[in-house]
């Protein structure tokens, strides 16, 4: 495990996946709204394979959730989801207790999965994030973040964001998970539907998701916190806490840069 699989980079292809999963959501619901749930996510390897679904039935009438169903058909699709892979949701992963879901929560499977980054529209505020080990952030971009959180108010119900959910929301979306074991221990069931890429037709219920290059580099304003501060993220853990004692924003990635090295949790 690296301190890149934690990085976060390339906001606007992101944005731009997220725009989509929003596309595929009301498509889904126009045409199959008994169906198809009102949230969408996506998996992204390194190599810019990309499988997104929309939240689904299961088993006994309970509902897959999106990011349980985009792991899932990923590792039916190409196998084992290799380490520095990226899931972009529309709402952050839940994780507390929920009669309607079928299997465990979407952050227990990403914590025993070797994801640890994770891309939202909207920061979920009736879910804590207390037990996650993975780099979560939500948009940047209020037209987005407007429209993931329009579709989880259909179900969440008009959530009112206190000033502490919102201080929440800002610690979040600049936290670095600590290093932990992670596998995959998926479910093998799932509903007949298209095994594709992207979503679309009656197996999809959703817009195509072109492929995205996530490792150009083109776009220096598009990297992760670290490479703009000009931390070296491959640097020692001693020469990292040196860099942490310069204090800032560069301090503090440093230091959390050494921590996750150190297999320390951030503080």
């Amino acid at each position: 495990m690296r301190a890149s699989d934690f990085e976060i980079s390339n906001y606007r292809k992101l944005d731009k996946i997220l725009s989509k999963l929003c596309g595929m959501i009301v498509k889904g619901k126009r045409d199959r709204p008994d169906y198809y749930g009102m949230v969408a996510a996506a998996l992204v390897d390194p190599s810019n394979q990309i499988v997104a679904r929309l939240n689904r039935p299961g088993r006994d009438g309970k509902r897959i959730h999106a990011e349980h169903a985009a792991m899932l058909d990923y590792a039916d699709k190409y196998g084992d989801i290799p380490e520095g892979s990226i899931i972009i949701t529309t709402l952050s992963p839940c994780n507390e207790q929920m009669a309607e879901r079928d299997g465990p929560s979407c952050t227990e499977l990403i914590n025993r999965s070797t994801v640890k980054k994770v891309y939202c529209g909207y920061m979920d505020p009736t879910q804590d994030d207390d037990t996650r080990q993975f780099n979560l952030m939500e948009t940047a971009d209020k037209q987005l973040r407007n429209k993931c959180k329009q579709f989880a108010d259909t179900f969440l119900g008009k959530v009112h964001e206190t000033q502490n959910v919102e201080e929440q929301r800002k610690k979040t979306k600049v936290r670095r998970a600590a290093y932990g074991p992670g596998y995959f221990g998926g479910y093998g069931y799932h509903s007949d539907y298209s095994n594709s890429g992207s979503e679309g037709g009656d197996g999809g219920g959703g817009e195509s998701i072109e492929q995205e290059n996530f490792a150009d580099g083109k776009n220096p304003q598009d990297k992760g916190d670290s490479k703009r501060h000009g931390i070296n993220t491959k640097a020692s853990v001693s020469s990292l806490r040196k860099t942490a004692k310069q204090g800032g924003r560069k301090g503090q990635l440093a230091h959390w840069l050494a921590n996750m090295k150190s297999g320390r949790a951030k503080k």
